[in-house]
């Protein structure tokens, strides 16, 4: 009989992951939404969500003690944004999506890889946009992190004949000795893998030590201590980083340690040029400066950060100190900033449930209250919407540059603004009007051929510049936000680019 029941326990022992569904992390009794009831029924979800848990648990502990308040709150962001995955049209495949790209996160964000170096691609019609791929070799599958632009998207490795396929939510890479093909949210490119020699990394290492550096005290040392300039030169802190507790930026950046030795990735903190609100904050009659900061760990994210400022020492010396800092989000756009009866407002685009991590789509409204030297989050009054055409409606705009670093600026200016499905306003000499159609992903348009007044330009520049802005208008696939400035993404053939406006106030709506 005893020799039957070890028998018996053998054979279980072998078959029992066939007999026994495996338990998440969590208890499925008090399971409180649909998707982890569904963690509950799925076995290869379940698996993955005990994986997450201990990765986070490891990453948890390999930070400073001062930063896990951050990764804990940016958990449970994750956990809420997984639990939206109901609304998406694939349930599943959402939520195996977001285990998997969040542990590749927590791992990168907690050191528990290697960042490899970034491979950086030449691609077709990308002229504008650089193409950057980073291979985790370490993760399971093995990932690649695309970076197109300002946007990122996740890929996970899938079997395939030859060379390595990487697939992820709306895009796609095939790489093979150095060519890769290349599919983007609808668009296909094929790109080359442009390699970067050991001397020309040494050039760019010799260019930098080339630079006259900046003391930051000197520099905080200005008479407006919430000027640019100061703020440029300051200390920060309150980053989800696992080796810096504080940072000093010099001229708008700090870039730290690569994590690999010898490697060109490593973690970055940059200020946000051109967008900052002064107000007094807490009751004191002083004012505060707020600004934001783009964190980047090396791996998958652009975390948006906000800061606040308050001036220590007397006027003439005073100088700015960090007195606050708070995660906002990954990929968030900034609409706008400013400080509203003691609270901070902030109007961003945001991703929402229904979008992927590289497409915000949701347009709202944040508001913090700054209590001793802790942000509090407060719930807002306006309610959230999606991004289309009609967000616009209400500014008017104006044509800065034509794309980044080349100048728009002429005696009579470009103007932009939204009313009754049209764009319209003044491309120079002329007046003008297209109509805008929204997109399926968030953010993408469609303009038709100008029409516009024929009213004859004297001025040569005006006339070339405003036939130049007619035709990039008419090819404008893309409106985005950034740190308050419209970005309408243009493109035909091999011509691409960004045209840039700024709000401007002193116009009226048309």
């Amino acid at each position: 009989m005893q020799l039957k029941l070890t028998m018996l326990a053998t054979v279980l022992s072998i078959f029992s992951p066939f007999l026994w569904a495996t338990s998440p992390s969590f208890d499925c009794d008090k399971a409180s939404s649909q998707v982890e009831e569904r963690i509950c029924t799925d076995d290869a979800l379940a698996v993955l969500d005990i994986k997450m848990k201990k990765v986070y648990e490891q990453a948890l502990q390999n930070i400073p003690d001062s930063e896990r308040s951050t990764m804990k709150a940016m958990q449970r962001g994750w956990i809420k944004g997984r639990n939206e995955c109901w609304k998406g049209q694939d349930e599943r495949a959402c939520v195996e999506y977001a285990y998997k790209s969040r542990i590749v996160a927590l791992q990168v964000a907690g050191g528990l890889i290697e960042v490899p170096s970034p491979v950086d691609f030449d691609c077709q019609n990308m002229t504008d946009k650089p193409v950057t791929v980073v291979f985790y070799n370490q993760t399971d599958p093995a990932s690649a992190l695309i970076t197109v632009g300002d946007d990122q998207a996740l890929a996970f490795s899938t079997q395939t004949a030859s060379g390595a396929r990487y697939d992820g939510q709306n895009v796609s890479l095939w790489e093979h000795q150095g060519e890769a093909s290349l599919e983007w949210f609808g668009t296909k490119m094929q790109c080359q893998a442009i390699k970067q020699t050991e001397g020309s990394l040494q050039l760019n290492c010799l260019n930098n030590e080339a630079q006259d550096p900046i003391n930051p005290v000197a520099m905080n040392a200005s008479n407006d201590a919430f000027s640019f300039s100061a703020l440029k030169n300051t200390a920060y802190q309150g980053f989800e980083s696992g080796a810096y507790r504080r940072v000093v930026l010099n001229n708008g950046l700090w870039v730290g340690e690569p994590y690999q030795p010898g490697g060109v990735v490593a973690p970055q903190v940059m200020l946000i040029d051109g967008i900052k609100a002064t107000g007094d904050l807490n009751g004191d009659g002083e004012d505060e400066a707020v600004v934001l900061l783009n964190y980047a760990p090396g791996g998958t994210g652009q975390f948006l950060n906000l800061a606040v400022m308050s001036k220590s020492g007397t006027q003439a010396s005073g100088k700015a100190d960090n007195v606050a800092t708070i995660f906002v989000g990954d990929r968030v756009r900034v609409r706008d900033l400013k400080i509203k009866n003691g609270k901070i407002v902030l109007d961003v685009v945001q991703v929402g449930p229904k979008d992927s991590i590289c497409c915000p789509g949701e347009v709202a409204e944040r508001v913090w209250q700054l209590n001793g030297t802790t942000l509090q989050e407060l719930e807002s009054n306006k309610q959230t919407s999606r991004l289309s055409p009609k967000t616009l409606a209400g500014s008017s705009w104006v044509l800065e540059s034509w794309r980044y670093g080349e100048s728009a600026y002429q005696s009579k200016p470009i103007t932009l603004s939204f009313q009754d499905n049209k764009f319209v306003g003044q491309s120079g000499c002329n007046r003008y009007f297209t109509t805008v159609k929204a997109g399926i992903m968030p953010g993408d348009i469609s303009v038709s051929p100008p029409g516009s007044t024929r009213k004859a330009c004297k001025d040569p520049k005006l006339s070339k510049n405003e036939n130049r802005f007619l035709k990039q208008l008419k090819d404008v696939h893309q409106f985005s936000f950034f740190a308050g400035k419209l970005a309408l993404s243009y493109g035909q053939g091999n011509h691409y680019g960004v045209m840039i406006f700024s709000l401007d106030s002193s116009l009226k709506s048309e």
